[in-house]
């Protein structure tokens, strides 16, 4: 097996620390995106074969890897926004990993931009009620 120059297992349990008592967190769904791109990185300059190889280094199973894996396939502008998420500093974590991963399964960008901007509607929602409550 090739010499791997970062740690698969430090990002994976780098990226599950969703609930640390912090005051300011990055959202979920931005680390499991940046761990999606990196991998896809280590794969192409062929540090790493396959997702089996991921799934062993990171202590996690092979679907897991496929699901963090198919976060490469959201429209590039909505990567970015993903990404550039702003930090959560209250409460739950309003950006569900599971509804993002549904809207890479879209093949057609604009469809999953519809469905992006549907979700973010919803997180704004979910960000308002839990800052009215406190």
């Amino acid at each position: 097996m090739p010499t791997v120059h970062v740690s698969v297992a430090d990002a994976f349990v780098q990226s599950q620390e969703a609930f640390e008592p912090q005051s300011e967190r990055v959202p979920r769904i931005s680390r499991m995106l940046a761990l999606a791109i990196h991998l896809k990185g280590i794969i192409e300059r062929k540090d790493l074969v396959n997702y089996a190889e991921i799934a062993e280094l990171g202590h996690v199973s092979r679907p897991r890897v496929s699901q963090i894996m198919d976060l490469n396939y959201l429209a590039p502008d909505i990567q970015e926004e993903v990404l550039f998420l702003p930090e959560i500093t209250k409460g739950r974590d309003p950006w569900q990993e599971r509804r993002l991963r549904k809207i890479s399964y879209e093949l057609e960008w604009s469809r999953q931009r519809e469905m992006w901007n549907e979700m973010v509607r919803d997180a704004k929602k979910a960000i308002n009620i839990c800052c009215e409550a406190n």
